[in-house]
Order: C-alpha cells, then structure tokens, then sequence
C-alpha cells in the first residue's frame, strides 16, 4: 500500500532507510509536490498512527483530540494570514491587492497552504476568498469547511508531527534505537535475539493444565506491557529494567529501571519519607537513598549555615 511504499521510497524515488525515513516522520516535507498521491499517502500514515495509540492508549481519546488540534491549526494559519496583510479583510480583492505588497501576499497564501502563483490580483482574490470563507465558518454557518489540496496536505502533515512529537514520541524514539541497534549486529547476533525474544513472548506452557494453563511464560519476571504479555526482551533492556534500585527512605521500595528510579525522588512517596525524618525535600539529595546518608547529609548543610551566619 502507500504507507509501505513510501517507507523505503522518497517522492522522486530515491530509496531511502528505515530510520531516516523515521526520523524525517515527524518534520514537514516542504520540497514534496502536493499531488492525490501524496495526500492518500499521508492518510495512511495517519490511519496507522492512530491505530497504534490506540492500541497502546485505549483510554485516551484521540480521535476528538485531533479535531480540536484541527481547528486550532486552521485558526493560526488564519491569524497569521491576517497580521501579514494588515489584519483587516477588504471590501474586495482589487483594493487587498492595492493596500498589499505583493510579496506580502504570496507569504500569506504560504501560511495558509495555498498556491502561491499567479498574478498579485489572483494571489489577493486567493487569499480573500479563502479568509472569507473563515470568517463565515466563525459566524455560525453550519456548512463544513472546504480545505484545498495543499492546505488536507499540510493539515494532515501537522497532525502527524502532534502525534509523533506529543503522543508516541517515546515509542517513535524507541523504534529509532532499535533499529538502529540491530543495524549493528551480525546475522548470528540477530538470529540469538530473535529466538530470545520468540521464548520470553511465548504466551504459555503448553504442557500445563488447569489453573495453570493460562500461566505466562516468563521466567526473567519480565514487566507485561498493554497486552498482558511480557513487553519484548530488546526493549527491557533498553530502559534498563533488568537493573533494580532499593530506596531505604521509600521504605525498601523497589525500582526498575534507572527512569523510574530517578523519577522517584520528585515523587510523594519519597518526599514523604524525608518528612517522617524531619527533612525537607530538595536537589540536595537527589540520589540519596540510605536514611543515614540523608541525616548526615542534614547535619552537614546545618553546618555549614550556622556556620555562614
């Protein structure tokens, strides 16, 4: 289809990678010709992105998030539009044309994803028609707004860049570093990390029955991610959660994964552990874990103030 197609393939048909073409995901494509082709392409891309959020964010409503993102961007686009050419809209496209430098014009017609061709009166008929339109939109009119091609073009580009930047830019970022990752590795390396990841993501032990046949496989206690599975092995070991850290001020509390440990110090669990030991929370001890390192800690910065005054 579009999308698989235009994962290794550039518009002028330049074969591209697997992670340029994911690190370029996220960014507008000012040098692509806006064509149906183009447009189909970018609504399969959408339709995958969504589905994927969907999959690992059931509970997040995407769908009416993205028109609201939709109408705010229309907005912007207008406004600034308007503060280009003076913020007011003419009584017709010949006294906009006057009141207008014609570079003027042909940067607002860019900021609304118009064509910028033509003549200035054409490019001022353009852009009022098009302004107008809004405008009769915001004033109650019930009818759905038309959207030429370039502007379905750059709207569906900008979603995508909110879905990649605000949504899934983790596990965009992950799938970089994977990919990465195995383009450094020789066949026999990539042939060991399949069959690990084939046995951690084995859903049960056949040979199992009763209340144990619906037992996971996992003997590493490998975290289970949204499908109740073990997430997979390359990924556990990226975030580090084969590494787990003790606080004794969080009461023994375990950690996994050097994120979700570093995160811990900002968060009520471990401040109030340093207020049951009369000690307020602060960047001083960060990465400090052991209560009698924090009471130190404290009689050493109490020190050093009466000392000062």
């Amino acid at each position: 289809d579009a999308l698989e197609t235009a994962t290794r393939l550039d518009v002028a048909g330049a074969k591209r990678s697997y992670v340029d073409y994911l690190r370029r995901l996220s960014k507008p494509q000012h040098e692509i010709i806006r064509t149906s082709a183009y447009l189909a392409y970018l609504d399969d891309v959408l339709r995958y992105l969504l589905d994927f959020a969907a999959r690992i964010m059931p509970l997040r409503f995407l769908e009416e998030e993205l028109l609201d993102f939709e109408k705010d961007e229309i907005e912007k686009w207008e406004a600034s539009a308007r503060a280009i050419v003076g913020g007011e809209l003419c009584a017709s496209a010949a006294e906009l044309c006057d009141r207008t430098d014609a570079q003027a014009l042909k940067e607002a017609l860019r900021s609304l994803g118009l064509k910028c061709g033509g003549t200035p009166l054409e490019r001022a008929e353009r852009l009022r028609a098009s302004l107008l339109n809004g405008s009769n939109e915001k004033s109650g009119s019930e009818t759905t707004r038309s959207l030429t091609l370039p502007q379905n073009c750059a709207l569906k580009e900008a979603q995508i860049q909110y879905l990649c930047e605000n949504v899934l830019r983790d596990s965009l970022q992950s799938t970089i570093l994977n990919a990465e990752k195995k383009q450094t590795l020789t066949f026999e390396e990539l042939e060991m990390e399949r069959k690990r990841v084939e046995e951690l993501n084995s859903a049960a032990d056949p040979s199992s029955d009763g209340d144990d046949a619906d037992a996971l496989y996992n003997p590493k206690d490998i975290p289970l991610g949204w499908d109740g599975k073990p997430i997979p092995f390359w990924l556990y070991k990226l975030h580090g959660l084969n590494h787990a850290y003790k606080c004794e001020i969080c009461g023994n509390a375990t950690y996994r994964g050097p994120r979700a440990f570093e995160r811990h110090f900002s968060e009520s669990k471990h401040v109030a552990g340093l207020q049951c030991l009369g000690i307020a929370s602060g960047r001083n001890y960060y990465m400090i874990t052991r209560i009698d390192d924090a009471r130190a800690l404290q009689r050493k910065l109490a020190a050093r103030v009466s000392d000062a005054a």
